[in-house]
């Protein structure tokens, strides 16, 4: 697990381990560089990043600065660990399956 207390900090760790990297956990309020920011550089690092975000703010209140951004997935604060945890494996093992990718591809 790689953590960042801020956007500046979280985009040098994209960058630094970019390969390594599945899935990132995105809080939409972040100090420095603004959550957007930071989700347009890691989708442009790493296509099949899984993204997911949070917030104490619904998901209707959020998507429209998020609007032509992919996020896989939406868990709002306070969550509890089992919960994002359940989110984080199936939608990395969607991501990983065969039929996605087709899909994936299929759809540019």
């Amino acid at each position: 697990m790689i953590q960042a207390p801020d956007g500046s900090s979280a985009l040098e760790l994209i960058r630094e381990h970019q390969g390594h990297i599945d899935a990132m956990l995105l809080d939409v309020t972040l100090p420095g560089t603004s959550s957007r920011e930071v989700l347009e550089e890691a989708q442009r690092l790493r296509k099949d990043l899984v993204t997911v975000l949070t917030s104490a703010y619904s998901k209707e209140s959020i998507e429209p600065a998020f609007a032509e951004l992919k996020a896989d997935q939406f868990i709002r604060k306070p969550f509890r660990i089992d919960d994002l945890i359940s989110i984080l494996h199936i939608t990395v093992s969607r991501h990983r399956s065969p039929a996605y990718k087709v899909s994936k591809s299929a759809n540019p």
